[in-house]
């Protein structure tokens, strides 16, 4: 479950909304923000194979609030990414795609 800023619940009941629903629309986001597959090029799945494959360790980094680890068939491609906190304009988080 995502943990939107707090601000957010308090928006909801401000104008009327379920402040409970809060949790469940920004998952709802978050997982369709993070489903970059679409974006890949046909040959990035064959290439970082064979950078791992030379024992290298491969991340993705981001400037957005995409989380690789949502979506299965981007889940495995990396060892570690980097992307801004969710719902943050402030620092950056360095996460292990394999946790």
């Amino acid at each position: 479950m995502c943990h939107p800023a707090p601000g957010v619940a308090a928006l909801a009941r401000e104008h009327g909304d379920d402040p409970a629903a809060v949790d469940e629309v920004m998952e709802f986001f978050l997982r369709a923000r993070s489903d970059v597959v679409s974006h890949l090029y046909p040959d990035v799945r064959a290439a970082i194979s064979e950078l791992r494959g030379a024992g290298l360790m491969v991340g993705a980094l981001t400037n957005g609030n995409a989380d690789i680890r949502m979506h299965e068939e981007t889940a495995d491609l990396f060892d570690f990414y980097v992307r801004r906190r969710p719902l943050s304009l402030h620092a950056e988080a360095i996460h292990s795609a394999r946790a």
